[in-house]
């Protein structure tokens, strides 16, 4: 089994958690996520690559516009912030079968205040306990998720895991009942609070 098949297993199998996709820069994260994208598409799903451009100073009005996009809508410019986040979440809660791709949103607050804010929103919305979707996220560090699985290192594709590297996902990907998702995300939350409170930048992205 592949690393993107086993992450769109385990999404599949457990709508309700969530499946994170973790490796150091130059790993390949946004190739891993096309390549789970494509992969759910090939199974008829409706796969939501959210990936905003990096650098972008409006990465949640960003991912908003794309999600609406791919669903084969369009945000209005008069509906304001929150009419976006509605628009997106119902366009997503009439698909049943769709399956949600976050390419580190963990950097998608990288604006000031109000846009760091609207980041923040959209990582919720699509990532967050509230979503009866399946979503996986790819990032460089090891987030709060249900499950995760280490990305092989460089040089090694994504369609040929190793035992080592099948090993290490078991190990680190393994299955774990106590880390639910809201009480993942309620501690994720206190982290993200401090960190702002601090100044710093914030880490793993699944904030509630």
């Amino acid at each position: 089994m592949t690393i993107v098949d086993e992450a769109l297993d385990a999404a599949l199998e457990d709508p309700d958690g969530l499946v994170a996709l973790v490796g150091p820069s130059g790993v390949g994260k946004s190739h891993a996520a096309l390549r789970l994208a494509a992969a759910a598409r090939e199974r008829g799903l409706t796969a939501i690559r959210v990936a905003p451009p990096a650098g972008g100073l409006d990465a949640g009005a960003a991912a908003m516009a794309s999600v609406v996009s791919q669903l084969g809508g369009r945000l209005q410019a008069d509906q304001g912030w929150r009419g976006a986040l509605e628009t997106a979440a119902r366009r997503l809660q009439q698909r049943s079968n769709v399956l949600v791709v976050c390419d580190e949103p963990s950097r998608w607050d990288n604006g000031g205040r109000h846009f760091a804010a609207r980041a923040r929103d959209a990582a919720e919305l699509l990532v967050g306990p509230s979503a009866s979707w399946p979503a996986v996220t790819v990032e460089r560090a090891t987030t709060a998720a249900d499950r995760v699985i280490e990305l092989p290192r460089p040089g090694v594709p994504l369609c040929s895991t190793s035992s080592a590297g099948r090993a290490s996902s078991m190990l680190r990907g393994a299955w774990r009942p106590a880390m639910s998702r809201r009480r993942s995300t309620r501690r994720l939350r206190s982290d993200w609070q401090l960190r702002s409170r601090r100044g710093l930048r914030t880490g793993p992205c699944r904030p509630r």
